[in-house]
C-alpha cells in the first residue's frame, strides 16, 4: 500500500466547499480526492498567493479561481523546486 500524501485543502472555484485533499508530485502537481486524480497543475503556471498565514496558498494560472492551502513544509519545499513562476508576482484572487 502506498503511504499517503501530504495534505491540503483545495476548493475549485465553482462552489464554497472546502475538500481535503492529497497532494503528489508528478509530470504536474495532482490534486487527489478519495483515490481520484481530480486536477492536475502544470509546474509552471503555479504561483503564490497572498495570505493564509503560515500556510502555502496557491493558485495555478489555468486553473481559474481554485485555490490550494497546504501546510506540509517538506512538501512545499518540493513545490518550490519545480514550480518556476512560484514566487513570480504572488497574488490574491
Amino acid at each position: 500500500m502506498d503511504k499517503p500524501g501530504p495534505v491540503g485543502v483545495y476548493l475549485d472555484g465553482v462552489t464554497s466547499t472546502k475538500r481535503q485533499v492529497e497532494l503528489r508530485a508528478g509530470l504536474a502537481l495532482e490534486i487527489i480526492e478519495n483515490g481520484d486524480v481530480i486536477a492536475k497543475w502544470p509546474w509552471d503556471t503555479i504561483r503564490k498567493a497572498d495570505g493564509a498565514g503560515k500556510d502555502l496558498r496557491l493558485l495555478s494560472d489555468e486553473a481559474g479561481l481554485a485555490r490550494l492551502t497546504m501546510s506540509d513544509p517538506e512538501f512545499a519545499r518540493t513545490i518550490a523546486s519545480h514550480a518556476p513562476k512560484l514566487f513570480a508576482g504572488a497574488r490574491e484572487r
